[in-house]
């Protein structure tokens, strides 16, 4: 398991109420530790010791770029080195501890962060958890938000707690209709003019919410941009299915037209609907769109179900009906009711 640890100053301010004539360095500070009880010495220790590490984990320690944190983290590092367990640290680059840093690009750069660490493990190793005591609350806040969407745990606990808090995986997923603007999205990553972007928040209005104004008078892509971009793109979302929907390789390799059973009654379905189907097809948890072997002709109510990784769903556009089946890589109930709403949603536009 590898753990990602968000690290914070309070191992130096417990050391400097103990010790306030004294300069902290990093082998005074790894005395004071490796001397004193872990539940209380810093909110990393106290976070970690309630969990089931081992030599065959390892710890990443996500940092600010302080000097305060650089110190904490690399007295945690040779901490838990020692005990045999292997640490790298990742300093998060232009996060700082002010407000300023966090408005502008601060938390937008710890999310990049988090999210190349996650997909290096995935590629690599497999599995992960993060570790959201130490630091800002707002760095906190971003950890949970990554958890949340990616299915990851996320562990907290407060200093006077004695046990620690383990996030519940919320059943939230992205809108699948944004994967249309994945284009504009990935030119927004380095910055678009205004005046090209203009037409498209006009006819878009909603996409103004995944970008920020740039001192040089261009849109960039904000946090909520980055994330959404990270989720939709092919590569990773493969990643993020091998991980937690293990299938055969083919599965998540297979290229759209592949999944979708019905383009040999493309002519027959309306462009609008059809247009929907596609974009289904692309996104990496479904594993295939087809016509329901069930099909009813003539009047009957519409079709409206989940049974296990299938949904079982009535199309409709004017007075053309159309009863599909949408198989899904997803396994969690909760994951399936969430897909199951957003499909719904995407074919009542």
């Amino acid at each position: 398991m590898h753990y990602l640890v968000s690290v914070g100053s309070s191992l130096l301010s417990n050391y400097k109420k103990n010790h306030p004539n004294q300069t902290p360095d990093v082998n005074s500070l790894l005395s004071f530790l490796t001397n004193s009880d872990e539940k209380k010495v810093s909110a990393e220790t106290h976070s970690l010791s309630h969990l089931p590490l081992s030599q065959e984990d390892k710890l990443v320690f996500i940092l600010t770029q302080t000097e305060e944190t650089r110190l904490v983290a690399q007295v945690l590092q040779e901490y838990y080195t020692k005990q045999g367990i292997s640490c790298k640290r990742t300093e998060v680059m232009k996060l700082e501890a002010t407000a300023e840093s966090m408005n502008e690009d601060g938390l937008q750069a710890l999310l990049v962060t988090l999210m190349n660490e996650i997909s290096e493990i995935f590629e690599n190793y497999g599995e992960v958890s993060m570790v959201a005591t130490g630091g800002f609350k707002a760095e906190a806040a971003i950890f949970l938000l990554v958890g949340t969407l990616f299915a990851i745990p996320v562990y907290y606990i407060y200093e006077n707690f004695s046990k620690i808090v383990q996030f519940p995986v919320f059943p939230i997923m992205p809108d699948i209709s944004f994967q249309k603007h994945i284009s504009f999205f990935k030119r927004a990553k380095d910055g678009i003019p205004l005046a090209t972007a203009a037409p498209v928040l006009q006819k878009f209005p909603e996409l103004q919410y995944f970008l920020k104004m740039t001192k040089e008078a261009t849109y960039q892509l904000n946090y909520a941009g980055t994330l959404l971009l990270y989720l939709f793109e092919e590569e990773f979302g493969k990643r993020r299915e091998r991980t937690f929907h293990p299938r055969e390789k083919a599965a998540f390799l297979a290229e759209p037209k592949e999944k979708n059973k019905l383009a040999s009654l493309k002519e027959d379905i309306p462009k609008p609907l059809y247009d929907k189907i596609e974009l289904l097809c692309t996104l990496p948890f479904i594993e295939e769109v087809k016509l329901d072997s069930e099909q009813f002709n003539g009047e009957r109510p519409q079709k409206r179900k989940i049974v296990g990784n299938k949904i079982y769903l009535t199309i409709q556009y004017k007075d053309f009906y159309m009863d599909i089946e949408i198989v899904s890589n997803y396994k969690k109930e909760s994951e399936m009711v969430r897909l199951f709403w957003d499909i719904q949603e995407l074919f009542s536009r």
